[in-house]
């Protein structure tokens, strides 16, 4: 089930924000502070959630949508804009998806529900297999005082679900891409991941470089199932701590779980990433280019398919003071 759009009122740094996608890649840009990683735990949540909704005999419910939200973004109060004490601005949020429509205010009041199903996944920023016995345990001890918000741990649940499948072409190929740059395959045992090399060697996850654990875990959630046809991605920052050589694997990789009925949303601040995606492009590959911005009226959005007719764009503006001030250098050096 593909998230069509979604609309925002008073959520954090959306005033009044509606924004459409793609049932394929959907790649959010923007400025720090523009709420790419608020808008992507949202969508989360829209996707993996079970809302209430009578629908003649048929009823199932999620208990309390305000909580869900909370632990996503470990924050209690504050998901509403310039909320405080004083000023209790309700929020709402309303979804699209391709069969069903979703809203809901912040006093857990459904104007229209759907019954969700667990087909998401979110990939955070941060590393989270390698402490994944530890902090499960935490979890199940402490509850609500753990220090992290529900879409880290929630990653490390998907990755323990270990049921490894044998893939098909032309996902076979692409796994088989992925094991190359790992240099072999990810393994769990009693609770903690390995890599286990070509050459027999196993390295735990703690001792693996940043970009091959970030790899590795992509290889093990479609191995296990989770990426597949129906599901969908949502990655924080895909580029972080990866060799940008590895860059064009990763495209590759998420371009063909597009074409295999998975959606992907993405934050990014890499140029190359952005590139690589209109570089690989077919004529039937669906890909929509995203852009947050700040206004006076708070953050909006600007979508398109090609990255090159967004009016606002913080990478090529990057770019472009980068190119700016090197030619001030070169002129500066000259006189």
């Amino acid at each position: 089930m593909a998230i069509k759009s979604i609309e925002l009122k008073n959520f954090t740094v959306f005033e009044n924000i509606k924004c459409e996608f793609s049932p394929g890649i959907n790649i959010l840009i923007g400025e720090n502070g523009t709420g790419k990683t608020h808008l992507l735990k949202v969508l989360f949540a829209v996707a993996k959630g079970e809302y209430k909704v009578n629908e003649g005999e048929t009823e199932y419910h999620h208990t309390n949508w305000s909580s869900l939200l909370e632990r996503y973004f470990r924050n209690k109060g504050y998901l509403s804009l310039h909320r405080n004490a004083n000023n209790k601005i309700p929020y709402s949020i309303s979804a699209e998806c391709d069969t069903q429509k979703f809203c809901f205010t912040s006093d857990d009041h459904f104007l229209a529900s759907y019954a969700g199903r667990d087909f998401a996944v979110l990939i955070p920023a941060k590393d989270m297999l390698t402490h994944a016995r530890g902090l499960l345990t935490m979890a199940k001890k402490y509850s609500q005082d753990m220090p992290f918000d529900k879409t880290l741990l929630n990653i490390i649940e998907k990755a323990e679900e270990w049921k490894i499948n044998e893939m098909q072409a032309p996902m076979k190929d692409v796994t088989m891409s992925l094991k190359n740059v790992i240099g072999g395959e990810i393994i769990q045992e009693n609770g903690d991941f390995f890599t286990v090399k070509n050459d027999g060697s196993k390295i735990p996850f703690a001792l693996e470089a940043e970009g091959i654990k970030k790899l590795g875990l992509l290889w093990l959630l479609i191995m296990n199932g989770n990426l597949s046809a129906g599901k969908t991605l949502f990655w924080d920052e895909p580029e972080s701590n990866i060799n940008p050589k590895l860059i064009p694997v990763v495209v590759d990789v998420l371009m063909e779980l597009a074409r295999n009925g998975v959606q992907v949303f993405l934050a990014t601040h890499e140029y190359n990433l952005m590139k690589y995606f209109s570089v690989k492009n077919k004529d039937s590959d669906l890909v929509s280019f995203i852009s947050l911005h700040k206004t006076d009226n708070g953050v909006v959005c600007e979508v398109e398919e090609d990255y090159t007719l967004l009016e606002n764009n913080s990478i090529v503006d990057a770019g472009i003071k980068l190119l700016e001030d090197e030619i001030e250098g070169v002129l500066g050096h000259a006189n």
